[in-house]
Formats: C-alpha cells, structure tokens, sequence
C-alpha cells in the first residue's frame, strides 16, 4: 500500500513527467517527418534535439528554483522576497540565454571561417 504523501507527490510530478515524455518525443516526430529528405537532414535533426532538450532542461532548473524561492516568499507573507525572486529569475534567465546567444554565434564563427 503506497502512503498518501507518495501519492500526493506524484500526482504533483505526473505533469512535469508527462511533458518531458512529450518533449522527447516531439524529437522523434520531426525525425520521422524528416526522414524523407534524407540522411544529412535526419542527423541536423537529431543534433538539433540534443541541443534543445540541455536547453530545456537548463531553463527549467532555473523555473523549478525560482518557483520555490517565490512558493516560501509568498507563504510566509513575504512579498518584497516574492518580488525580489521574480526578479532575479528574469536577471538569471537572461545572463543563461545571452551566454547561450554568444556561445552559438562563437561556434558558428569556428565552423564557417
């Protein structure tokens, strides 16, 4: 018999484990739909896949943390901290997509030069 708090969290995780489910096999789908133009455009999409899901996964780290910073600012009443981890989830996304803006132009300079 599984303890009721074992069941309150899954049913609190089966969406986010549904979504990744989905999430990789929205890889599958546009490999299946590639597949007709060949081999080169099924290996583009493949690396392509790996890059978004590290991409995705980074992304939601960050949301995961700043959704508990946010969570125990707004139980405990504390707005001004509520505020404060919103804004620093917005400075942290930025920072994480400008690094990932320059590291790809940085490897699209070394490839095409």
């Amino acid at each position: 018999m599984v303890p009721i708090p074992a069941k309150r969290v899954f049913a609190i995780a089966l969406p986010a484990i549904g979504e990744a489910y989905l999430q990789s096999l929205l890889g599958v789908v546009d490999s299946f739909f590639i597949a007709r133009l060949g081999l080169l455009a099924i290996n583009a999409v493949g690396v392509t896949n790996i890059y978004s899901m590290t991409y995705l996964g980074v992304f939601t780290a960050v949301s995961t943390a700043i959704s508990v910073y946010l969570s125990r600012a707004v139980g405990a009443k504390n707005l001004e901290q509520g505020r404060s981890a919103v804004w620093h989830g917005f400075v942290v996304a930025f920072v994480i997509g400008l690094l990932v803006a320059m590291g790809r132009s940085f490897l699209l300079y070394l490839f095409y030069t």
